[in-house]
């Protein structure tokens, strides 16, 4: 796992030994945000590439709560869910090896208020054309998982 992945075997082991009882993939939820027909992304501190804002699954949220948190906690921006535009399982669409199985659910957010901005995570976050996307943070969303969501996005805007 520590050669497929690019992460040190100490943080393998722990992976696998941390974890008790019936072992499950991790929840991801991802945000899009349209604007004038451009998406929202931010650019990450850990990698300095860019993803649809968003995060783990939090205790005691539901998805369309964790969208709108973390669109706001990342980009400055809110926002108010609307609808699931995906949930997709990444062993299943080319993302490359990861520590964790995860499904990602991305959901539609309409845009309400706020200004653009950075936070503890995140550098900077921006809007982009789809057919000018910057370089993603493959780790969290690919350019097919983009491909996936463009049309039912664009179909609700």
């Amino acid at each position: 796992m520590a050669q497929l992945t690019d992460a040190k075997l100490e943080k393998i082991r722990g992976l696998f030994t941390d974890e008790t009882g019936f072992q499950t993939p991790k929840v991801d939820i991802r945000a899009v945000v349209l604007n004038s027909g451009k998406i929202l992304f931010t650019k990450e501190n850990s990698d300095n590439k860019w993803s649809l804002p968003g995060g783990y699954a939090d205790i005691n949220y539901s998805p369309n709560e964790i969208a709108e948190k973390e669109v706001f906690e990342e980009t400055g921006l809110n926002v108010k869910a609307s609808r699931v535009l995906a949930i997709i399982d990444t062993n299943k669409h080319k993302f490359p090896p990861l520590e964790y199985h995860f499904y990602k659910i991305v959901i539609l957010c309409d845009l309400v208020d706020g200004n653009l901005r950075g936070s503890d995570e995140t550098v900077e976050s921006k809007f982009f054309d789809f057919d000018k996307l910057p370089e993603l943070s493959i780790k969290r969303n690919t350019y097919e998982l983009i491909d996936l969501i463009k049309l039912p996005a664009y179909g609700s805007s």
